[in-house]
């Protein structure tokens, strides 16, 4: 029997302005719901990285953003749990807004600096990491202890 685990993969989107980025409040998903984070999504069966962010980005923030447009910025690997990859969107098309408010109850632009203390801890950790020229890090599952029973 072999000790391979399925890894799942989580794609996520930074939508950057005047050194503020836009956030989300999720709800009503069944993790980590009530927190801060960026447009993001699984990578389906079938999808490119790239492919999952633009669909994720349009469906979640109402933005239309084109493959050239997206830039590879940093990897997690979250230890036995997933791979996330975030990109920068240098380009888009449309306001970012509440698009899917079944699954969001809130969004607004913040500045990169002063986070929300309510910030999903990974994505805290990948602007940290971005602004001090890191592309990948390993992170310990249990990063944020408020979403371990999630």
């Amino acid at each position: 029997m072999s000790n391979r685990h399925p890894l799942h993969a989580a794609v996520f989107i930074l939508l950057e302005r005047k050194n503020k980025i836009f956030i989300m409040r999720r709800s009503n998903t069944g993790w980590a719901d009530g927190m801060w984070t960026i447009p993001s999504g699984h990578i389906d069966k079938g999808q490119t990285a790239i492919e999952a962010a633009i669909i994720e980005a349009r469906e979640e923030a109402g933005v239309v953003i084109l493959p050239e447009h997206l830039e590879f910025i940093h990897a997690h690997y979250v230890f036995d749990a997933y791979a996330n990859y975030y990109f920068r969107a240098t380009h888009w098309e449309g306001e970012p807004s509440l698009n899917e408010p079944e699954l969001c109850s809130e969004v607004q632009w913040c500045d990169k600096v002063t986070l929300p203390e309510d910030m999903i801890a990974h994505v805290t950790h990948m602007l940290t990491s971005v602004a001090e020229g890191d592309m990948f890090s390993d992170i310990p599952n249990d990063i944020n202890p408020r979403l371990e029973n999630d």
